[in-house]
């Protein structure tokens, strides 16, 4: 433990992070809240289809942002990183 008389004489280092980003190329993280029957339902069909919850849910996310690209038609939407012309109009 520090003694906070002694707080004066600690050298100050740079902060840099312990873990740094990911590149841009490789998944992120997020999560969901969902209720404990769907969870079990979600299994099940898991195990049916002989697959993963998680990768039942990646297939989900990518079927709806797949159909919000159509629906909105933005070059953001789109499959490929960096296309925006920044021409969406005012379609919300």
């Amino acid at each position: 433990m520090v003694e906070t008389e002694n707080v004066a004489s600690i050298p100050w280092r740079p902060y840099t992070p312990a873990i740094a980003a990911p590149p841009p190329d490789q998944d992120r993280a997020c999560s969901i809240r969902i209720s404990a029957h769907d969870f079990q339902r979600l299994g099940l069909i898991a195990v049916k289809k002989n697959s993963t919850r998680q990768k039942l849910l990646k297939q989900a996310v990518a079927e709806f942002l797949a159909t919000m690209a159509q629906d909105y038609a933005c070059a953001c939407l789109r499959d490929r990183p960096g296309a925006c012309d920044k021409d969406c109009g005012e379609q919300a």
